[in-house]
Protein backbone atom coordinates (compact mmCIF):
# COMPACT_ATOMS: atom_id res chain seq x y z
CA UNK A 1 0.00 0.00 0.00
CA UNK A 2 2.92 2.08 1.08
CA UNK A 3 4.65 1.53 -2.15
CA UNK A 4 1.72 2.40 -4.68
CA UNK A 5 0.70 5.61 -2.64
CA UNK A 6 5.11 6.67 -2.94
CA UNK A 7 4.96 5.84 -6.70
CA UNK A 8 1.40 7.80 -7.79
CA UNK A 9 2.38 10.91 -5.36
CA UNK A 10 5.92 10.93 -7.61
CA UNK A 11 3.80 10.86 -10.53
CA UNK A 12 1.38 14.18 -9.36
CA UNK A 13 2.94 15.94 -6.68
CA UNK A 14 4.72 18.74 -7.94
CA UNK A 15 6.60 21.57 -5.23
CA UNK A 16 4.15 24.16 -4.47
CA UNK A 17 5.80 27.00 -6.13
CA UNK A 18 4.40 25.59 -9.44
CA UNK A 19 2.34 27.64 -9.89
CA UNK A 20 4.00 31.05 -9.18
CA UNK A 21 6.74 29.76 -11.67
CA UNK A 22 4.08 29.48 -14.03
CA UNK A 23 2.90 32.41 -13.90
CA UNK A 24 6.60 33.73 -14.67
CA UNK A 25 6.88 31.83 -17.33
CA UNK A 26 3.46 33.01 -18.95
CA UNK A 27 4.40 36.80 -18.19
CA UNK A 28 7.46 36.19 -20.90
CA UNK A 29 5.22 35.52 -23.55
CA UNK A 30 5.00 39.02 -24.79
CA UNK A 31 2.26 39.93 -23.02
CA UNK A 32 -0.21 37.33 -24.89
CA UNK A 33 -0.75 35.42 -21.57
CA UNK A 34 -1.52 36.93 -17.71
CA UNK A 35 -0.01 36.45 -14.80
CA UNK A 36 -2.27 33.41 -12.97
CA UNK A 37 -3.34 35.59 -10.09
CA UNK A 38 -2.64 39.39 -9.74
CA UNK A 39 -1.08 40.45 -6.28
CA UNK A 40 -4.08 42.25 -5.89
CA UNK A 41 -5.49 39.33 -4.61
CA UNK A 42 -5.03 36.80 -1.37
CA UNK A 43 -4.73 33.06 -0.93
CA UNK A 44 -8.43 33.10 -0.95
CA UNK A 45 -9.62 34.94 -3.43
CA UNK A 46 -10.65 38.38 -1.87
CA UNK A 47 -9.46 41.37 -3.82
CA UNK A 48 -7.42 44.20 -2.65
CA UNK A 49 -8.64 46.75 -4.99
CA UNK A 50 -10.74 49.12 -3.22
CA UNK A 51 -13.70 46.81 -3.74
CA UNK A 52 -13.89 46.12 -7.76
CA UNK A 53 -14.01 42.74 -8.76
CA UNK A 54 -10.86 40.99 -8.58
CA UNK A 55 -10.99 37.14 -7.23
CA UNK A 56 -9.00 33.74 -8.22
CA UNK A 57 -9.95 30.69 -7.06
CA UNK A 58 -6.91 27.84 -6.98
CA UNK A 59 -6.16 24.22 -6.03
CA UNK A 60 -4.89 23.40 -2.16
CA UNK A 61 -5.06 20.73 0.26
CA UNK A 62 -5.30 23.62 2.97
CA UNK A 63 -7.63 26.70 3.01
CA UNK A 64 -8.90 29.11 5.60
CA UNK A 65 -12.36 30.14 5.78
CA UNK A 66 -13.73 33.73 4.69
CA UNK A 67 -13.99 34.81 8.50
CA UNK A 68 -10.35 33.54 8.85
CA UNK A 69 -11.74 31.60 11.89
CA UNK A 70 -10.90 27.68 10.95
CA UNK A 71 -8.88 26.12 8.93
CA UNK A 72 -9.31 22.98 7.05
CA UNK A 73 -6.74 20.48 5.92
CA UNK A 74 -6.51 16.80 4.04
CA UNK A 75 -5.08 13.74 5.56
CA UNK A 76 -4.61 11.55 2.76
CA UNK A 77 -2.84 8.90 4.85
CA UNK A 78 -5.83 8.89 7.05
CA UNK A 79 -8.73 9.71 4.62
CA UNK A 80 -10.01 11.95 6.45
CA UNK A 81 -9.98 16.48 6.93
CA UNK A 82 -9.06 18.31 10.15
CA UNK A 83 -10.77 21.74 10.88
CA UNK A 84 -8.38 23.85 12.89
CA UNK A 85 -9.89 26.78 14.83
CA UNK A 86 -7.42 29.79 14.58
CA UNK A 87 -9.43 32.55 15.62
CA UNK A 88 -8.24 34.88 18.16
CA UNK A 89 -4.62 32.19 18.32
CA UNK A 90 -6.41 29.38 19.98
CA UNK A 91 -4.82 26.86 16.73
CA UNK A 92 -6.46 23.93 18.24
CA UNK A 93 -8.07 20.90 16.38
CA UNK A 94 -11.60 20.83 16.97
CA UNK A 95 -12.78 18.11 14.16
CA UNK A 96 -11.73 15.09 12.30
CA UNK A 97 -14.22 14.35 9.38
CA UNK A 98 -13.42 10.95 7.65
CA UNK A 99 -14.04 10.99 4.20
CA UNK A 100 -12.81 9.15 0.90
CA UNK A 101 -9.65 7.75 0.09
CA UNK A 102 -6.82 9.52 -0.10
CA UNK A 103 -8.40 13.21 -0.50
CA UNK A 104 -5.97 15.44 -1.64
CA UNK A 105 -7.86 19.33 -2.13
CA UNK A 106 -10.68 21.21 -0.12
CA UNK A 107 -12.29 24.16 -1.44
CA UNK A 108 -14.82 26.15 0.91
CA UNK A 109 -17.72 27.67 -0.24
CA UNK A 110 -18.77 30.84 1.38
CA UNK A 111 -23.15 31.07 1.85
CA UNK A 112 -22.91 34.44 0.85
CA UNK A 113 -21.07 33.58 -2.21
CA UNK A 114 -24.04 33.90 -4.47
CA UNK A 115 -25.57 37.14 -2.97
CA UNK A 116 -21.95 38.80 -2.04
CA UNK A 117 -20.58 37.81 -5.48
CA UNK A 118 -18.74 41.69 -5.35
CA UNK A 119 -16.55 41.34 -2.15
CA UNK A 120 -16.84 45.04 -2.32
CA UNK A 121 -20.12 44.80 -0.60
CA UNK A 122 -20.74 43.92 3.37
CA UNK A 123 -21.04 40.34 4.96
CA UNK A 124 -23.88 39.17 6.44
CA UNK A 125 -24.15 38.17 9.85
CA UNK A 126 -21.07 36.26 11.22
CA UNK A 127 -20.11 35.39 7.37
CA UNK A 128 -20.24 31.38 7.98
CA UNK A 129 -18.78 29.25 5.43
CA UNK A 130 -21.90 26.73 4.08
CA UNK A 131 -20.24 23.34 2.22
CA UNK A 132 -16.46 22.40 1.75
CA UNK A 133 -16.19 19.98 -0.97
CA UNK A 134 -12.87 17.65 -0.83
CA UNK A 135 -11.86 15.58 -3.86
CA UNK A 136 -10.62 12.00 -3.49
CA UNK A 137 -8.19 10.89 -5.35
CA UNK A 138 -8.22 7.25 -5.05
CA UNK A 139 -11.61 6.69 -4.41
CA UNK A 140 -12.33 9.07 -7.43
CA UNK A 141 -15.44 11.53 -5.57
CA UNK A 142 -15.79 14.26 -3.96
CA UNK A 143 -16.75 14.79 -0.50
CA UNK A 144 -19.62 17.40 0.94
CA UNK A 145 -19.22 18.48 4.61
CA UNK A 146 -21.69 21.09 6.11
CA UNK A 147 -18.94 23.56 7.23
CA UNK A 148 -21.16 25.11 10.34
CA UNK A 149 -21.76 21.53 11.61
CA UNK A 150 -18.83 19.84 10.32
CA UNK A 151 -20.31 17.09 9.30
CA UNK A 152 -20.15 14.72 6.25
CA UNK A 153 -23.11 15.01 3.62
CA UNK A 154 -22.36 12.86 1.60
CA UNK A 155 -19.29 11.41 -1.39
CA UNK A 156 -20.52 11.21 -4.96
CA UNK A 157 -18.32 9.43 -7.62
CA UNK A 158 -17.36 11.69 -10.08
CA UNK A 159 -14.62 9.99 -12.15
CA UNK A 160 -10.79 9.08 -12.55
CA UNK A 161 -8.73 10.40 -10.04
CA UNK A 162 -9.79 14.09 -8.95
CA UNK A 163 -6.81 15.75 -7.51
CA UNK A 164 -6.79 19.21 -7.78
CA UNK A 165 -9.84 21.71 -7.56
CA UNK A 166 -11.10 25.23 -7.74
CA UNK A 167 -14.39 26.68 -6.97
CA UNK A 168 -15.94 29.58 -8.98
CA UNK A 169 -16.27 32.91 -6.96
CA UNK A 170 -19.63 32.67 -7.28
CA UNK A 171 -20.09 28.84 -5.55
CA UNK A 172 -22.01 27.10 -8.33
CA UNK A 173 -18.83 25.36 -10.00
CA UNK A 174 -16.09 23.22 -8.58
CA UNK A 175 -13.36 22.80 -11.19
CA UNK A 176 -11.87 19.48 -10.67
CA UNK A 177 -8.14 18.40 -12.45
CA UNK A 178 -8.60 14.05 -12.95
CA UNK A 179 -5.00 12.98 -12.64
CA UNK A 180 -5.76 9.69 -14.08
CA UNK A 181 -7.15 11.79 -17.65
CA UNK A 182 -6.49 14.49 -19.70
CA UNK A 183 -9.54 16.23 -18.19
CA UNK A 184 -11.04 19.10 -15.95
CA UNK A 185 -14.27 18.32 -14.57
CA UNK A 186 -16.61 20.83 -14.35
CA UNK A 187 -19.07 20.11 -11.28
CA UNK A 188 -22.44 21.75 -11.10
CA UNK A 189 -22.35 22.23 -6.79
CA UNK A 190 -26.14 22.27 -6.80
CA UNK A 191 -26.06 19.32 -7.89
CA UNK A 192 -23.67 17.78 -5.95
CA UNK A 193 -25.63 19.22 -2.84
CA UNK A 194 -28.52 17.60 -4.01
CA UNK A 195 -27.51 14.24 -4.50
CA UNK A 196 -28.69 14.43 -8.68
CA UNK A 197 -24.89 15.12 -9.83
CA UNK A 198 -25.01 12.81 -12.92
CA UNK A 199 -20.97 12.38 -13.70
CA UNK A 200 -21.99 10.42 -17.14
CA UNK A 201 -24.26 13.43 -18.40
CA UNK A 202 -21.42 15.78 -16.24
CA UNK A 203 -18.94 14.36 -18.33
CA UNK A 204 -20.07 16.20 -21.79
CA UNK A 205 -18.95 19.76 -20.45
CA UNK A 206 -15.54 18.59 -18.99
CA UNK A 207 -12.66 20.18 -20.46
CA UNK A 208 -10.11 18.13 -22.38
CA UNK A 209 -6.29 19.14 -22.16
CA UNK A 210 -3.13 18.19 -24.51
CA UNK A 211 -0.39 16.43 -22.21
CA UNK A 212 -2.52 14.60 -19.70
CA UNK A 213 -1.62 14.05 -15.95
CA UNK A 214 -3.67 17.33 -14.37
CA UNK A 215 -2.97 17.73 -10.76
CA UNK A 216 -3.27 21.92 -10.09
CA UNK A 217 -6.16 24.57 -11.06
CA UNK A 218 -6.38 27.95 -11.42
CA UNK A 219 -9.34 30.42 -11.81
CA UNK A 220 -9.13 33.87 -13.17
CA UNK A 221 -12.29 35.23 -13.10
CA UNK A 222 -11.30 38.84 -14.30
CA UNK A 223 -9.57 36.96 -17.50
CA UNK A 224 -12.67 34.10 -18.24
CA UNK A 225 -9.47 31.85 -18.02
CA UNK A 226 -8.33 28.53 -16.09
CA UNK A 227 -4.94 27.69 -15.60
CA UNK A 228 -4.35 24.04 -14.93
CA UNK A 229 -0.75 22.14 -14.49
CA UNK A 230 -0.23 18.95 -16.32
CA UNK A 231 1.67 16.75 -14.65
CA UNK A 232 2.88 14.25 -17.79
CA UNK A 233 4.50 16.33 -19.75
CA UNK A 234 5.11 19.23 -17.10
CA UNK A 235 3.52 22.50 -19.03
CA UNK A 236 0.82 24.69 -18.06
CA UNK A 237 -2.41 24.66 -20.19
CA UNK A 238 -4.20 28.13 -20.37
CA UNK A 239 -8.48 27.71 -20.94
CA UNK A 240 -10.92 29.91 -22.02
CA UNK A 241 -13.75 29.13 -19.96
CA UNK A 242 -16.16 30.88 -22.31
CA UNK A 243 -15.10 28.35 -25.19
CA UNK A 244 -13.85 25.93 -23.00
CA UNK A 245 -10.75 24.98 -25.33
CA UNK A 246 -7.09 25.13 -24.68
CA UNK A 247 -5.81 28.41 -26.02
CA UNK A 248 -1.79 27.66 -25.05
CA UNK A 249 0.60 25.59 -23.64
CA UNK A 250 3.67 26.38 -21.52
CA UNK A 251 6.31 24.01 -20.65
CA UNK A 252 7.41 24.67 -17.60
CA UNK A 253 11.79 23.91 -16.67
CA UNK A 254 12.54 20.35 -16.64
CA UNK A 255 15.56 18.19 -15.36
CA UNK A 256 13.88 14.64 -16.25
CA UNK A 257 15.17 12.66 -18.87
CA UNK A 258 12.93 12.17 -21.73
CA UNK A 259 12.54 8.54 -21.13
CA UNK A 260 11.53 8.90 -17.76
CA UNK A 261 9.04 11.90 -19.30
CA UNK A 262 8.03 9.44 -21.67
CA UNK A 263 7.00 6.72 -19.50
CA UNK A 264 4.96 9.02 -17.26
CA UNK A 265 1.70 7.75 -18.48
CA UNK A 266 2.38 4.27 -18.70
CA UNK A 267 3.65 4.42 -14.81
CA UNK A 268 0.74 6.04 -13.79
CA UNK A 269 -1.76 3.42 -15.63
CA UNK A 270 0.22 0.52 -13.98
CA UNK A 271 -1.07 2.19 -10.83
CA UNK A 272 -4.40 2.37 -11.68
CA UNK A 273 -4.62 -1.34 -12.22
CA UNK A 274 -2.68 -2.18 -9.19
CA UNK A 275 -5.42 -0.44 -7.81
CA UNK A 276 -8.31 -2.46 -9.88
CA UNK A 277 -6.86 -5.52 -9.08
CA UNK A 278 -6.47 -4.74 -5.08
CA UNK A 279 -10.11 -3.46 -4.89
CA UNK A 280 -11.05 -7.21 -6.59
CA UNK A 281 -9.02 -8.89 -4.12
CA UNK A 282 -10.76 -7.04 -1.06
CA UNK A 283 -13.67 -7.51 -2.56
CA UNK A 284 -13.22 -11.36 -3.17
CA UNK A 285 -12.34 -11.84 0.52
CA UNK A 286 -15.41 -9.90 1.74
CA UNK A 287 -17.25 -11.88 -0.16
CA UNK A 288 -15.59 -15.54 0.82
Amino acid sequence: MNERKSLLRSLSLVPASAITLCSVVLLGTGGALAMAADQSVDQRGHGHDNGKTSFATRSSPIAITRDDKFVWSVNPDTDSVSVFLVAKDANKKVAEIPVGKEPWCVAIKSENDDDDHDRGKGRHNDDDDSKVYVTNMVSGTVSVIDAETMKLIKTIKVGTEPFGCALSPDGHTLYVAAFGSSKIGVLDTTALESNSFDPTAASASYITLSGGGPTGVVLDQVRNQLYALTRFDNAVKVVNLGSRGEVASVALNNPEPAAVIKGRPTASSTVQTMRRRRCACITSWATT
